[in-house]
Parts: C-alpha cells; structure tokens; sequence
C-alpha cells in the first residue's frame, strides 16, 4: 500500500495532538510577545511527529501500521522503518537529555523518552515483528548513523539506561553495517558516526579505524581516495613502528620467544597443507598458522619459566 506519509502522521496523531493543534492559531498569534507560546507550538508539533512513530514502534505495530510512501518504481519498504526512527530520534535526542521536571513539556518529554527506549529495543530485537534492516541494500548505513547520533546526543536518557539485551542486539546491528561499503563522500562520514556509537555502547570499534581515519583525512585534505588511503597507510606503518620500539625499551620482552614465532607459524601452515587439511591461500591456513604460534608458545612456557616477561 502506498500512501501519503504526512497524511498518516497527521490522522495517527489527530487524538493526541488535537487539543494543541485547535489553539495553533492563537498560540502563533502570541508567539510575538510570550516566548512560552513559541514553545508551546513547538511541542505540539514534536508531538504531532513524534507519537505516531514512536507509540506503534513501542507496541510493536510499526511495520503493520506505517504506511510506506515512496516514488513512483522505487520500492522503500526495506528502510523506511529505520528512516523514520533513526532521523526521528537524533532529532528529539538533545531533547530527552533535558533533566527531568514536572511541567507539562517534562511530562511530555517523559512520555516520548519511555517511548523511545521501548522503541530502540523493538528495532533491535530480531524476535520483533518490528525488528529492523541494517544490512539490505545501502540506505541502512545512513539512518543506522542517525541513530547513533541519537546516542551520542543523550547518553545519559539513551545509552545508560540500556539492558543488557537491548545494548546487545543495538551493538550486533550497529556492527552489521560493516558490510556495506562507503561511498568516498560525506557517507565516510555515515560509517565514523556508527563506529563512534559502538565507542558510546563500551563496544569494540577497532574494526573501522580505517575509515574514521580516512574520513578525518577527507576533511583536512581533498584528494583522490587511493591517495589519502596510501597516507593513512603510511600514517599507520609510523605509529605501528613508535609503538614498537616504545614497548620494546619500555618492557621486559622475552626475544628468544618472538624469533619463534615467524617459522612456528610457517612450520604449523606447511603441516596443515602436507595433511590435505586445506589448499594454499585458504583461510584456514591462517588459522593453522595461529595455531602452531600457540602450541609453540605454550610449550615454550611450559618449560621456560621466566616471571615478569612479556
């Protein structure tokens, strides 16, 4: 079914806001001399936007009951739940972070926030009917970037109010976006924004530094990709050789241990190939690899006991 998104929004939310929306005429016409209608007319508008989303996502009813508005030969049904949530909630996240108070606005903001924390783990849940695509096509990786902006907008709201469940699943989906490939534009900077709400959630973000690396490139140098991917190779290859040499004089390193592990590492690939457990170049020669470095190693300590070396 394809119907107006406004209209929807604006039948969804008719019960709640109808009270408000009566009196916009009057509150515009007040806004010249009283700054609280201005913010008035504000929240009534944040709720008229806001309620229809996030109550049917709370209940589990998003995916049923959101129409899907999209051009004509175009098929958005696969984001446009994600769309919605994820712009919404960056947008109303400063927002919530607001202390909390007993006004008519801080009951509505209650309201929105309790909403939203239902909302956030609807989204994630892969048991919800409501559950969220974060890896089909492209267009995931923009809103999933909306959506931890929201985060880093309300850590307190958002964030340190997560069960373990919820940061769970928030964590699998953000890092689910890895496999979608980033344009060389402002889309860069989509993925830095995920990797940086992975940071907000205590999760490990290593496996982009790359690309937070190139994106900060991008904004201080314009240049062609394989050039500012060559320098943050050469970047990296810098800071890899300093923290090498700074560990080295700075700690205890046991060296007869680190010149084993080169031919431990060749010796355990050899012996998986001449076992027929794997062709060369196959994944599981790495492994294998990894493995001989650990027998070695272990028996090595097991018969080298030596307290205090790395």
């Amino acid at each position: 079914m394809i119907v107006n998104r406004r209209t929807w929004l604006q039948t969804a939310g008719a019960a709640v806001v109808a009270p408000a929306l009566g009196s916009i005429g009057s509150q515009r016409a007040a806004a010249s001399t009283s700054s609280g209608a201005v913010r008035d007319v504000w929240m009534a508008q944040a709720r008229r936007l806001a309620e229809p989303v996030l109550a049917n996502l709370a209940a589990g009813t998003l995916r049923a009951k959101m129409p899907v508005e999209q051009a004509p030969n175009t098929d958005r049904r696969g984001v446009t739940h994600l769309e919605a949530f994820g712009r919404l909630a960056a947008g109303i996240a400063p927002w919530l972070e607001l202390p909390a108070d007993a006004s008519e606005e801080g009951r509505l903001r209650a309201r929105l926030l309790d909403q939203t924390r239902q909302a956030l783990t609807r989204a994630v849940d892969p048991a919800s009917p409501d559950f969220m695509n974060f890896t089909r096509e492209r267009q995931p990786l923009v809103d999933a970037a909306f959506l931890a902006q929201a985060l880093l907008r309300a850590p307190k709201a958002l964030v340190s109010t997560l069960d373990a469940a919820t940061k769970r699943n928030l964590i699998a989906a953000f890092e689910s976006t890895r496999a979608i490939t980033p344009v060389f534009s402002n889309w860069l900077l989509f993925t830095a924004t995920v990797e940086a709400g992975l940071a907000a959630l205590g999760a490990a973000f290593g496996g982009a530094l790359g690309v937070i690396l190139i994106s900060t490139l991008s904004l201080c140098a314009h240049d062609t990709l394989v050039r500012l991917n060559a320098l943050k190779g050469l970047l990296s290859l810098v800071i890899a050789s300093v923290t090498v040499v700074i560990f080295s004089l700075g700690a205890p390193v046991d060296w007869l241990a680190v010149a084993l592990l080169a031919p431990a590492t060749l010796v355990g690939g050899f012996i998986g190939r001449a076992l027929g457990l794997y062709e060369a170049h196959q994944a599981a020669g790495f492994f294998m690899s990894v493995l001989g470095a650990i027998v070695l190693l272990a028996l090595y300590r097991a018969i080298v006991r030596r307290p205090g070396v790395v």
